[in-house]
């Protein structure tokens, strides 16, 4: 049996999302221009990607507080690495009588962001809002 290059097997590798639509000649093609564009826009593996998820019953008053709590989580990481995206409503923004906002933090220092994660849970809890973080969303 010969050895038989991947680029010999394809002629073409057609990437079509949602954003962008691209033709490539080769995987290892695709592979360069995946990353140059994953480290431009801040994507794994160059950052880390986290959501927060709030809920409570008054839309207003969690949105508010969801503002509030994007300020202090940047002042606690003082890090200029940290974006925080959002405000925003998920898919699903209403369920079981409560509404939902979240919030994306893309950051380079994982063990920080749980610190700072972890110090905004408590002032969280005690204003009866819902909470939930993921560390690793599949979805967004």
């Amino acid at each position: 049996m010969s050895n038989i290059h991947p680029d010999d097997l394809y002629n073409q590798l057609l990437v079509d999302s949602v954003n962008r639509k691209e033709t490539y000649k080769s995987f290892f093609e695709f592979y360069k221009n995946e990353m140059n564009y994953r480290r431009k826009m801040s994507y794994p593996p160059y950052r880390y990607l986290s959501t927060i998820t709030f809920q409570f019953s008054d839309k207003d008053k969690l949105y508010d507080y969801v503002c509030e709590i994007k300020d202090k989580i940047y002042d606690l990481f003082e890090d200029p690495s940290l974006t925080i995206l959002g405000p925003s409503e998920p898919h699903i923004n209403f369920h079981d009588g409560k509404y939902r906002y979240r919030l994306i933090l893309k950051y380079k220092d994982k063990e920080k962001v749980l610190d700072v994660l972890n110090e905004i849970k408590d002032l969280i809890v005690s204003k009866n809002i819902g909470i939930k973080f993921d560390t690793s969303p599949y979805q967004f």
